[in-house]
């Protein structure tokens, strides 16, 4: 995040939503807010109408998991629906879901932050068509997965007795 703020690319702003229950974690992402005022956002855990608008406002999710056992992040596909692009980690179905290649986060703090400015500035070319893309994508996943659990539910009508 420093990487890309130090860069001062106009127009990019972090906002960060999720809950940080580790001290010293918290403890870095207070520390960023009050360094960096207006390039960074701490909302801490959002549900219901403030996630809803939390999503609303961002054009990309970034999810650097390092859970042993993360597997389809739901908030994958909330960013999806609301045209903002989605970058993760290679962790369980993260990679399949994943509309490009170079959204695929390594944890090395210099690529992923080059990673995350180029697709910022794509974003700032031309949103409408960014926006459709990533709407689209958000799209073909759930007809995949809507189709996929027809065929599972085939599948376990046949085989019961």
């Amino acid at each position: 995040m420093e990487h890309i703020i130090k860069s001062r690319e106009e127009n990019i702003k972090f906002i960060m939503a999720g809950p940080a229950q580790a001290p010293k974690l918290r403890k870095i992402i207070e520390s960023y807010a009050k360094k960096y005022p207006d390039e960074f956002t701490y909302l801490g855990a959002v549900y219901g109408a403030e996630k809803e608008s939390f999503f609303k406002k961002i054009n990309l999710m970034v999810l650097p998991s390092t859970l042993a056992d993360e597997t389809e992040p739901l908030i994958m596909y909330e960013a999806y629906s609301f045209g903002a692009e989605f970058m993760g980690t290679a962790r369980g179905c993260i990679p399949s879901c994943i509309s490009d290649d170079n959204n695929i986060l390594t944890l090395d703090v210099q690529k992923d932050g080059e990673n995350i400015l180029a697709l910022c500035q794509v974003f700032l070319r031309d949103r409408e068509k960014y926006i459709a893309n990533t709407m689209s994508h958000g799209a073909l996943l759930a007809e995949k997965s809507s189709q996929q659990l027809k065929e599972l539910i085939k599948e376990l009508t046949v085989a019961s007795p």
